[in-house]
């Protein structure tokens, strides 16, 4: 048998079964076979298997089906309404399997909160803080949930699916953020969105499974609590039609377009919203509960039980929606029009053609893809926050008040996916900014997404610390590979099938994580090396550099090997001895002393079992010269209008993840430890702008020496004469 130590991959995983029943279980799998696998010949484990006898087997009966009426909540397959089906798996297996491979770092971040170490963790904010700090022993754990009931649609399949998902908060961020690490506790199918009556009736089924077990292991005990909830927020298309509307149901919220219907504030608006009386100032706990009863202040006829558990004004807000969804993109369309009959707001955002240019020459790590394709969510962010945010700083090709406005969003983005250290006022000045030219332009902008962000961002902000780990980025990456490679006529147990791939999937991961932490073999390395994401990347380097420049060799340093790649678990460093026209050599960092700086990666340098980094700095130019002609153009405002461009400004020069500078010239030596994130620029004339451009909401930022990996492949390239090697380093311009 194989030797798993996870709790769901020994219940649902078996190996006497046909090469044709593997690929309609599971299609990762194929790319076991397609790659002649040898991950089980070949493991740490060294089990002896036959290869082609060893194949999946999945028992689909590890969970169980509820019928429920969506109009009036009672459990029947037949009754007065529309039927949803709920198929629940529970979370506690999945749970233990988590708490139990996670236990170190679970126990070492308690230990750093405690002593102040930990500030940016999100169980370090005020609304986290009070769960972790009333554990009685060290070992006996209380875990935060954080649970998603976001609506998904399938292509050909009339049904939705609304999966039930949580993550766990007390892990790392970036771990907490790993599509695998989500866990599942139930898929409701249905015709229709799921009503209030629904999410009450299932609802002592979903927090028995949450809260009531208490999981033990061999040397802790936990328990977790479901403390908040995160989900989409619906929006008004362009043809009137009200989608995803899960969290207001679960609430029992009116629709969006009700007068004070907002889960923060009892604003008067309808379909555009301005400020409103704040919900925890004046209908704080039981008075919201009070609300919910009575079907007034903006709650519908049916009361919420969900509202003795999670308050709606106490939930973090989703970026990826919010902004992503929301107001990226009202202003991405109005720049861009997707079609002639486009009619915009306001003339705010009317460009030139020359704005594609200046965004076109925004240079942004590999690892973000074509963002100018915004396919996605998260391709919307971060061509907003990243190339639209630089280009409105360098570009006069749209009005002032929409670059302000724009410029304040970015900022205001990137601070959050950095935990960029800031001013406290950082967030309010530059939503109230934003929200002030928005609202004088046209109330249109401001909907439901766009109100809830700057009106109760800065809020929220300060009650999780940063809710941009605590977004649906993770979930909607779960449910992407859920919901992929269906044929459109499976109608019949689909949310079941989806529940079975599900665990299956996830437990494969994990397994593959566990052996990757061991000793693995030759095989499983090679298979690890051509599917990345699987497990976390660790530090290696590749591409030995045969001829380095004189300018870039280093007394101490010049009689060990130079390598021209190096990756990092925050993304990969190429320098131009290995690709002449790389995007990925600007990276930011910070020193002993916590001062940040951008630097261009050269080269890495193993020696004496470490690694160093070869880099050339950023210099930045003098702070009164920057942002003239920005500053020039803000002077001519007045009123209202020159505070909010001044305190744009103002947070503009005084943000530390973004420089305008030059290269130094000359040449330092990094630890990768300090090295945080990759960094996005814009050359202008004879300096740069450079941006910190963090991938995700982690900050990337280690806590230990990096492990030094063998490296993947031998150098067959760059065998260079010192002439061509010459070519490759150059001063930026």
């Amino acid at each position: 048998m194989f030797p798993s130590r996870d709790p769901v991959l020994k219940k649902t995983i078996h190996f006497q079964m046909s090469e044709k029943t593997i690929r309609i279980i599971h299609p990762f799998l194929v790319d076991y076979i397609a790659l002649k696998i040898q991950f089980f010949n070949l493991s740490c484990h060294h089990a002896c298997l036959d290869f082609h006898s060893v194949l999946w087997n999945t028992e689909k009966k590890i969970f169980s089906v509820h019928f429920v009426c969506n109009k009036c909540g009672k459990f029947s397959q037949k009754c007065c309404g529309p039927i949803v089906k709920f198929v629940r798996t529970g979370v506690f297996t999945q749970l233990t399997a988590i708490v139990d491979f996670y236990l170190d770092r679970i126990i070492s971040i308690r230990r750093k909160l405690r002593a102040g170490d930990e500030i940016d963790h999100p169980l370090a904010s005020p609304f986290l803080k009070p769960l972790w700090q009333a554990e009685k022993e060290e070992h006996s754990l209380l875990l935060s949930g954080v649970l998603s009931i976001d609506g998904v649609s399938v292509a050909g399949n009339t049904k939705k699916l609304w999966p039930v998902s949580l993550i766990l908060v007390d892990l790392p961020v970036a771990e907490m953020q790993r599509s695998s690490n989500v866990l599942l506790e139930g898929i409701a199918e249905c015709v229709e969105n799921p009503s209030t009556q629904f999410w009450n009736s299932i609802q002592p089924l979903i927090l028995s499974d949450l809260q009531s077990p208490r999981g033990v292991l061999s040397t802790c005990n936990f328990k977790l609590r479901c403390v908040t909830l995160t989900a989409d927020q619906p929006f008004l298309l362009f043809d009137n039609i009200d989608i995803l509307k899960a969290k207001r149901s679960f609430f029992g919220l009116r629709s969006h377009q009700s007068a004070k219907s907002c889960c923060y504030c009892l604003s008067d608006g309808t379909f555009y919203k301005k400020d409103g009386p704040n919900r925890h100032d004046v209908r704080n706990g039981n008075l919201t509960v009070e609300d919910s009863r009575q079907g007034v202040n903006g709650f519908g006829p049916t009361a919420s039980n969900a509202i003795h558990v999670i308050l709606p004004y106490e939930c973090p807000i989703d970026l990826l929606h919010n902004l992503g969804e929301g107001a990226f993109e009202l202003i991405r369309k109005e720049l861009f029009h997707p079609h002639p009959n486009f009619e915009p707001r306001s003339a705010m955002f009317k460009t030139n053609a020359f704005l594609e240019q200046v965004v076109s020459e925004v240079v942004v790590p590999s690892s973000f893809g074509d963002l100018r394709q915004c396919r996605n969510g998260s391709d919307k962010i971060h061509f907003f926050r990243i190339k639209l945010g630089l280009a409105a700083i360098n570009s006069d090709s749209f009005s002032l008040k929409g670059r302000l406005v724009v410029i304040a969003l970015s900022l205001l983005t990137n601070k959050m996916f950095s935990n960029s250290k800031c001013s406290p006022l950082f967030d309010t000045q530059l939503c109230a900014s934003s929200r002030w030219y928005l609202a004088e332009a046209s109330e249109k902008y401001l909907v439901t997404k766009v109100h809830e962000t700057l009106y109760h961002l800065p809020h929220i902000n300060k009650l999780y610390g940063n809710v941009a780990p605590l977004s649906t980025f993770c979930f909607e990456s779960s449910y992407q590979f859920a919901l992929m490679g269906y044929s459109t006529r499976m109608t019949r147990n689909f949310p079941e099938t989806v529940c079975s791939r599900v665990l299956l999937h996830n437990s494969i991961r994990k397994e593959l994580r566990r052996r990757a932490d061991g000793t693995p073999s030759p095989g499983l390395k090679r298979f690890l090396a051509l599917t990345p994401g699987i497990v976390p990347q660790k530090m290696d380097f590749k591409n030995v550099i045969n001829n380095l420049d004189p300018e870039d060799e280093i007394d101490n340093y010049s009689r060990f090997p130079h390598y021209s790649i190096l990756n990092l678990s925050m993304g990969k460093l190429k320098s131009r001895y290995n690709d002449f026209n790389t995007c990925d050599d600007f990276f930011f960092a910070r020193g002993e002393n916590d001062d940040a700086n951008f630097y261009r990666f050269i080269a890495a340098i193993p020696q004496n079992g470490s690694v160093r980094v070869l880099a050339e700095p950023v210099v930045e130019l003098d702070r009164n010269t920057q942002f003239s002609s920005l500053k020039e153009s803000v002077q001519s405002l007045d009123g209202t209008d020159l505070y909010y461009g001044c305190e744009v400004v103002k947070f503009l020069e005084l943000y530390e993840g973004l420089k305008r500078g030059r290269l130094a010239g000359s040449r330092v030596i990094l630890d990768p430890i300090n090295i945080v994130s990759q960094a996005a620029y814009l050359c202008l004339n004879d300096y740069s702008f450079v941006l910190l451009a963090a991938v995700h909401a982690e900050l990337n930022r280690l806590g230990r020496n990096y492990p030094i990996n063998t490296v993947m492949q031998e150098d067959l390239t760059l065998q260079q004469s010192a002439t061509t090697a010459k070519q490759l380093i150059y001063s930026k311009t």
